[in-house]
């Protein structure tokens, strides 16, 4: 599932988010050099990874004031570490000059996604093309109609309804 589930969910939250931020879609398409920031901004604000597979402690170890014991279950949020004002200032604001982006959308250290650069790119490809080509795209229901696919590890909209206005062609180019 990696690979195609993430992606899916990359682009759609990618798409959802910023028509849900005009003005974080304005900047993206007036300077497409944003994009790339604009997709670790996703990745941090709403990625489409939900929480870590099941992993089980190794050794006994205190986290946080927390004694964790051998064989204790784990499920890290990564939803949640990605909110963390600790970390983030404003954390739930979605701004994609954001400095640094210290996010976990792809893992970190051993655990770290061999596919981050692949995926970053047909993220980039993909929303850059699509902004191009259809600038007057806007969601086509309430938000409140969306639903997320129930699913336990990934975060990613069932469908994402959008219209737009085809381009009108210039004087020019009649």
């Amino acid at each position: 599932m990696a690979g195609h589930e993430t992606t899916v969910g990359l682009i759609g939250n990618a798409v959802l988010t910023l028509l849900l931020h005009p003005d974080q879609l304005d900047a993206v398409r007036r300077n497409p050099a944003l994009t790339p920031a604009m997709i670790e901004e996703v990745l941090r604000y709403e990625g489409p990874v939900e929480r870590t597979i099941t992993r089980f402690v190794a050794r006994d170890v205190t986290l946080a004031g927390r004694q964790l014991r051998r064989g204790d279950l784990i499920i890290a949020v990564v939803g949640s570490a990605n909110r963390d004002e600790s970390q983030f200032l404003n954390a739930d604001r979605f701004d994609i000059h954001r400095n640094p982006q210290r996010h976990l959308g792809f893992g970190h250290g051993a655990h770290d996604c061999l596919g981050a650069s692949f995926a970053r790119l047909e993220g980039e490809i993909a929303l850059n093309a699509l902004l191009r080509r259809l600038p007057g795209l806007r969601l086509a229901t309430d938000v409140e109609q969306l639903r997320w696919r129930p699913q336990p590890l990934f975060r990613g909209l069932l469908a994402l309804p959008v219209a737009w206005e085809p381009p009108r062609l210039s004087e020019a180019s009649r």
